[in-house]
């Protein structure tokens, strides 16, 4: 991936993926130091392998791992496990392909999430993983990098042999708040979440005001803190770089980086850090967030997109980035495309994911639609972090994938997405180098594949 020289965030992103290696405390500090005993308790209700898994009724697709919730309330998680972020340690090992991380805690299939809790909602986040119970509490377990999980570290990780101590928490751990939550919505390195009444409350690294404060006196905030001086909300979404949220009337809000298309035009740019209408005039049903855009589709059923749209294509030298979109233009449009009149009833979407560098859509009938680039060479943070032949070609057109397979639900990550069908499975496709795809393995595909509670 082509790093900006004008663009700090990705090159503060980036010195922090390096300095894991040499540095133990600071901050990049994460941590969780559990004991014996309840190691001992995560260890026992852990599945055995061979073990079915249950149908899920959501699944959420993180930087590098993937949760899935069950009707029960059980909360299963798979991939990248350095920091603690599936729950637990352990416990398999993965090869990332980058200095470093030769050898990196994971899991590469689902594990039930330990503890007793009855979940109803979960958000992975890039390095952590946020959830809601019942009674309206929020738990976060994972990296304790800036606050992200909403409570200091009690622990330590290591991310591979010989790498320092980092601060984790690898079990959920309560945020502490007087309030009760309906919804919940991880970033890179915040979270946020909704209350019944509408109001969102905030935490975890200031960066771009993603957290919604106007004024800051750390780069970390703790505990949750209201977002001030906005309507009341009825759903919220979380990027790397932005916050965003849907009022009553349709109107989306959007604080951070709402803009980030500025940067890539030449210009100087100022990130929002209060909440601030977006997209005037037109109203939305829904919204998805991508490391540098946002779709959303509107109360007419049309699916509509700006920022730096998710369909860079580094390996692939005739299909150059499009340029940046800073009003909303209908899905396929972008880069000079003008769809048939077939393609545009086929990407009449009812929902809309978003990743790092790509985008998918589920039609009425179930059929997932992708396109951007991921699995590519080169793809990742550090424009080397995914060193893998090409999962699936670029392309700034949706493209059907899984050929017959239909779902219910899509989850985008970081570079990879999952699908959850009717019947409760799990599928999950893209860059697997950490387990994140759940099949037993830490190889990439280009095709859905179901989850597996086995490595066999």
């Amino acid at each position: 991936m082509r790093i900006h020289s004008g663009d700090p965030l990705h090159t503060r992103i980036i010195a922090s993926w390096r300095a894991r290696a040499s540095r133990s405390k600071g901050p990049r500090a994460l941590a969780t130091r559990v004991g014996s005993l309840v190691i001992a308790v995560a260890i026992l209700r852990t599945p055995a392998l061979g073990a079915q898994l249950p149908p899920f009724t959501a699944v959420s697709a993180g930087g590098w791992h993937t949760c899935a919730m069950e009707a029960s309330g059980s909360l299963w998680c798979w991939g990248m496990n350095d920091m603690g972020q599936v729950g637990g340690s352990g416990p398999d090992r993965c090869n990332l392909l980058l200095e470093g991380f030769h050898d990196v805690p994971c899991a590469k299939q689902a594990r039930r999430v330990p503890g007793d809790q009855q979940w109803k909602a979960v958000s992975a986040g890039g390095e952590h993983t946020c959830a809601l119970t019942g009674d309206g509490g929020v738990w976060c377990w994972g990296s304790a990098h800036n606050g992200a999980i909403g409570a200091p570290a009690r622990g330590e990780c290591k991310a591979a042999p010989g790498a320092p101590s980092q601060d984790c928490v690898s079990l959920p751990t309560r945020v502490t708040t007087e309030s009760s939550f309906v919804a919940i919505a991880s970033g890179y390195v915040h979270t946020c979440a909704l209350t019944a009444s509408g109001a969102v409350y905030c935490w975890g690294r200031s960066g771009w005001g993603v957290l919604g404060e106007a004024e800051t006196t750390s780069e970390d905030l703790l505990p949750p803190t209201r977002v001030a001086g906005v309507p009341p909300f009825t759903a919220i979404v979380a990027s790397a770089f932005f916050t965003a949220a849907l009022d009553s009337s349709g109107q989306a809000w959007a604080w951070g980086a709402i803009d980030y298309a500025a940067m890539f035009d030449g210009g100087r740019y100022t990130p929002n850090r209060t909440p601030q209408p977006v997209a005037p005039g037109v109203s939305f049903r829904s919204l998805a967030a991508g490391a540098r855009s946002i779709c959303g589709i509107t109360r007419e059923g049309a699916t509509l997109c700006w920022g730096v749209l998710p369909s860079r294509a580094d390996d692939a030298p005739e299909l150059r980035q499009p340029p940046a979109v800073h009003t909303p233009v209908p899905v396929g449009t972008w880069g000079g495309q003008r769809p048939t009149e077939a393609q545009r009833d086929a990407w009449r979407f009812r929902d809309v994911v978003l990743g790092w560098r790509q985008g998918c859509g589920l039609d009425a009938g179930g059929q997932a639609w992708c396109w951007g680039a991921y699995g590519a060479q080169g793809f990742g943070l550090s424009g080397a972090f995914v060193v893998t032949p090409i999962v699936i070609e670029p392309t700034l057109v949706p493209t059907p994938i899984g050929g017959t397979q239909r779902f219910t639900a899509l989850s985008a990550g970081m570079a990879h997405v999952c699908g959850l069908s009717a019947e409760g499975v799990v599928s999950c496709w893209g860059v697997g180098l950490s387990g994140q795809l759940g099949n037993g393995r830490d190889k990439s595909s280009a095709a859905p594949a179901p989850l597996k509670s086995s490595s066999k």
